[in-house]
């Protein structure tokens, strides 16, 4: 094959192709046309008139070469490369990889790192990891799977997770299952198609189809939000069951012993939770079924506490599993004339800012879910560096912050089943008197009036 041999035009810098060898080009280097393209006339020859009248002249050998710098600056001619930065830093573009991804800086000598991201970023250079991920079998992402990601709870776990994974070059792939089966299916197909290095599961246990499933994967995989008994998984999660202490704890101190809790969807670990820290205590299980909600939404938690002041069971405390469930069932009593903490005390859980600005302040436990979304993502970091390591289950504490919703209980707490009779009416007719003044000029309004009023 016949080397090619590249001749820069001085007419207007596009280049003339010639083939074959150097011993049958013309020896006097002849101008050769092709369409718009001339040779370099020998010499000192001048050249012909350029296309832009105003632009200076430019002669001698550098005339066609330019720096990696004003290539970028140009235009889009073509795009910046490894090569271009490494030109720009004065060092070898192995260096100038190494220097540009975080997992291998630390083998660069920090001031050359330096040097090489100033030159990329003046460069523009954006490093190809579609590219990259054929030469290392890796695309430098995590799929991450959870219930639902505009759960309030999920935002702090994610934004932890988020975080960690970014500092160590990677990026999370996050889809909301809803608890679908179907939908489960589809996005953990999705996750494997773009071949993800790693895989984190939040809020579903061990046992679980998905948990399953993404186990035969083979890929590593980490369980957030439960950790398993028999350990087979690595897993990182908030105590919850010390979680559920602390509150069941500081109730039955107030003096509590009818005691209910109300969880969400598949929440199965918070009851049994809950069941034994009340045997700890003494106390036999709720007389008041433990409800599941469907969703960790205000509106839930008003729908079961609606359920349970129709049921007419005898209660003086409400544990739930999330700060809008808490809010849903305070709002319920209301209601019902029913004051909070004074006849019924309630805790929630997650601490979210709406906890501190509730009327009155929601007495909850903070769970630390930033923490669990950094200790999971480097829990998967380490196992995509030795898959073969063994597994590992982390807990991180929580904590109970006390603020208004609890209060001592009363030896004759009004519920829905035993109410005091002699500050009922009171309570009521005040309400009734209030809202008739705050009817005069909106008489749609119903006021509010208890069942043994209305019977």
């Amino acid at each position: 094959m016949r080397p090619q041999l590249r001749l820069a035009t001085a007419h207007d810098g596009r280049i003339a192709m010639f083939t074959g060898n150097r011993g049958s080009l013309p020896s006097n280097r002849a101008a050769v046309s092709s369409r718009n393209q001339v040779a370099m006339p020998p010499g000192n020859r001048a050249a012909p008139p350029s296309a832009n009248p105003g632009a200076p002249a430019v002669t001698g050998r550098g005339a066609a070469a330019t720096s990696p710098r004003a290539r970028a600056l140009a235009g889009p001619a073509r795009a910046v490369t490894l090569k271009d930065v490494a030109a720009e830093a004065n060092v070898h573009p192995a260096t100038a990889s190494r220097a540009l991804q975080p997992a291998t800086r630390h083998l660069v000598r920090p001031g050359t790192a330096r040097r090489v991201i100033r030159a990329a970023q003046s460069l523009g250079y954006v490093a190809n990891h579609t590219a990259a991920s054929l030469r290392t079998s890796s695309t430098r992402t995590v799929g991450v799977l959870l219930p639902d990601l505009a759960d309030p709870m999920a935002a702090a776990f994610a934004r932890g997770l988020e975080d960690q994974l970014t500092a160590a070059g990677y990026v999370a792939l996050t889809g909301s299952t809803d608890c679908d089966v179907a939908r489960e299916r589809m996005l953990l197909t999705m996750m494997r198609s773009r071949h993800v290095d790693g895989l984190i599961l939040t809020g579903y246990p061990a046992r679980s189809p998905l948990t399953a499933a993404a186990s035969r994967t083979g890929l590593p995989l980490v369980i957030a939000g439960t950790v398993p008994e028999n350990g087979t998984l690595p897993a990182v999660s908030a105590d919850f069951s010390r979680g559920m202490r602390l509150a069941v704890d500081h109730l039955t101190e107030l003096g509590h012993r009818t005691i209910t809790c109300l969880t969400g969807p598949g929440e199965t670990g918070w009851l049994r939770d809950f069941h034994a820290a009340l045997a700890a205590r003494g106390l036999p299980p709720p007389l008041i079924p433990v409800l599941a909600a469907k969703a960790h939404t205000v509106d839930e938690g008003r729908r079961y506490c609606r359920r349970w002041l129709a049921d007419r069971a005898p209660c003086t405390a409400i544990i739930t599993t999330s700060d809008l469930l808490a809010a849903g069932c305070c709002q319920e009593l209301a209601e019902a004339c029913l004051a909070c903490p004074e006849d019924v005390s309630v805790t929630g859980c997650g601490d979210l800012p709406l906890a501190g600005s509730m009327t009155p302040p929601l007495t909850t436990i903070k769970l630390p879910q930033y923490h669990v979304g950094v200790q999971v993502a480097q829990l998967l970091l380490d196992r995509i560096a030795a898959p073969g390591s063994p597994p590992v289950a982390r807990l991180l504490p929580p904590e109970l912050i006390l603020r208004g919703s609890t209060a001592p209980a009363r030896p004759l707490a009004r519920s829905a089943a035993q109410a005091d009779t002699s500050r009922l009416p009171r309570i009521c007719c005040r309400h009734i008197l209030t809202s008739a003044r705050q009817n005069r000029d909106n008489p749609g309004v119903k006021p509010c009036v208890s069942e043994e009023e209305s019977s």
